[in-house]
């Protein structure tokens, strides 16, 4: 069961955890809101790195995504928080065909 985001967020707020740091909340933060909300794990996320980029050509255009995802998890049972990474890259290539005119020409002379 996920606890509901509104329980979740009023017990990381009563922590002193704030958005505007830009960090994953502490251990010791994770832990209250664990205990607050009888929650087996927390888990919290950020989106660490994000990387776009385009290149277009006459015959296709491409897209490439790069990201580093970063975890942090708290497990209640254990008082054990482990941090994670992961990096993934996505690209999107879409290709155009080129059509040629198959009727025969003529040559000028």
């Amino acid at each position: 069961m996920v606890v509901p985001n509104a329980e979740t967020q009023s017990a990381l707020s009563t922590t002193g955890y704030t958005t505007e740091d830009e960090e994953l909340p502490d251990k010791d933060q994770m832990k209250a809101v664990a205990e607050a909300t009888g929650a087996d794990y927390v888990v919290a996320m950020e989106i660490a790195e994000l990387h776009a980029s385009r290149h277009e050509s006459f015959f296709q255009a491409k897209v490439t995504v790069k990201t580093k995802l970063a975890y942090k998890v708290y497990a209640a049972k254990s008082r054990q928080a482990v941090r994670l990474q992961k990096r993934q890259v996505r690209t999107i290539t879409r290709r155009y065909l080129a059509v040629s005119d198959s009727s025969p020409r003529s040559s000028m002379r």
